[in-house]
């Protein structure tokens, strides 16, 4: 198995992890701690 260590670039940053968190379907990340 080989690892892809080239930074992922998404509008001109760039992200050293692959790992992106995000609230989905929530607002805001408090309104997804109180659900």
């Amino acid at each position: 198995m080989s690892l892809n260590n080239k930074p992922l670039v998404i509008a001109g940053k760039t992200f050293h992890s692959r790992l992106i968190l995000g609230t989905g379907k929530f607002s805001a990340p408090e309104t997804m701690r109180d659900a």
